[in-house]
Order: structure tokens, then C-alpha cells, then sequence
């Protein structure tokens, strides 16, 4: 599927000191799970991660992202998905 990427806010969790300082120096990986999970908007990533606590929201440039040949998908209820983010890719 061709999808048109502006650019997607990414939704991350701070459950422990210095998790964000880690991301910020390693990116966004899956983890445990299949795909990074990516919000297509800050109203969007602030609610869902307001589930889990107080989020942090980090901009991902993902149309720099696409140019470099990184793949994006899109499920079905809207979540956008990604093998990673790397940290350059992170503001």
C-alpha cells in the first residue's frame, strides 16, 4: 500500500528513571511486541498513553524515515507500526 507520510507522534511511556534519556540515545524499538506502535496525531498518542500514566510524546520524522527505505504499515484500527525508530530520526 503507497501511504502519504507527513509526519506521526510517537507515544513512550516513562515507567523508570532514565528510560527517556535511554530512547533518546537508541531510539524506538519493538521489544517484546511485533512493531514499534506509532500515533498519527498528539491528541491521539496523549490518550492512549494516558492509560499507562503520564506520556511523554516524541515526534518521529517518518517521511525522513520512508526516504531511507524504512517500511511502514498501517492495522486496521489506525495504529501506525514500524520494525524501529532510530534515535536520529527522534526530535
Amino acid at each position: 500500500m503507497s501511504v502519504r507520510i507527513s509526519k506521526f507522534l510517537s507515544l513512550v511511556l516513562r515507567h523508570e528513571p532514565g528510560r527517556l534519556a535511554s530512547i533518546r540515545a537508541r531510539g524506538l524499538m519493538k521489544g517484546a511486541r511485533h512493531h514499534v506502535h506509532l500515533s498519527a496525531d498528539e491528541a491521539t498518542a496523549l490518550r492512549v498513553g494516558g492509560r499507562r500514566g503520564k506520556p511523554i510524546v516524541l515526534i518521529v520524522r517518518a517521511r525522513e524515515m520512508a526516504a531511507a527505505g524504512h517500511v511502514f504499515y498501517r492495522s486496521d484500527n489506525g495504529v501506525w507500526l514500524v520494525d524501529a525508530v532510530p534515535a536520529e530520526y527522534l526530535d
